[in-house]
């Protein structure tokens, strides 16, 4: 664990304080759009590359995996992350929605999943992404238009 002096730990905190001023609040929970699953024609496909070699005996696990993109640790308070499993025997589908990025015009952004089970553990078979702009940089509901 690294430690911090006293100057230290105050330029962090300052830093930390900048990157929010910076990127906005964190969203209240009633100002990101919460729509239901919709159609996977309403994503942008995801191309499966290295997803299709993924396995894990749980469907939720398999997604976190997948999409944990690296910005761990990330500052208190900015990220805000939700998992929807719909399980249908050998299929399932998965919403990870992940809100409060540290992007200067991309909010949040979802993934849908579609994962089928093989032998005893799920695999994908497609995914598709949306995503919500920050205001004055696109689209205020769910898309998948990307953001300017």
């Amino acid at each position: 664990m690294k430690t911090f002096g006293c100057g230290q730990g105050l330029l962090l905190v300052a830093l930390q304080l900048l990157a929010m001023a910076a990127l906005g609040s964190p969203p209240a929970a009633g100002e990101i759009p919460q729509t239901p699953i919709s159609s996977m024609a309403d994503y942008q496909p995801v191309p499966l590359g290295r997803l299709a070699e993924l396995r894990d005996q749980d469907p939720k696990r398999l997604v976190i995996r997948a999409f944990d993109h690296g910005e761990r640790p990330h500052t208190e308070g900015l990220r805000q992350e939700s998992i929807l499993v719909t399980d249908h025997g050998h299929q399932a589908e998965v919403l990870l929605q992940i809100v409060g990025l540290m992007d200067d015009s991309v909010l949040g952004i979802r993934y849908r999943s579609e994962l089928e089970m093989e032998g005893d553990s799920w695999k994908f078979v497609r995914v598709g992404r949306q995503s919500i702009c920050r205001p004055g940089r696109g689209h205020q509901e769910w898309s998948a238009s990307p953001c300017r």
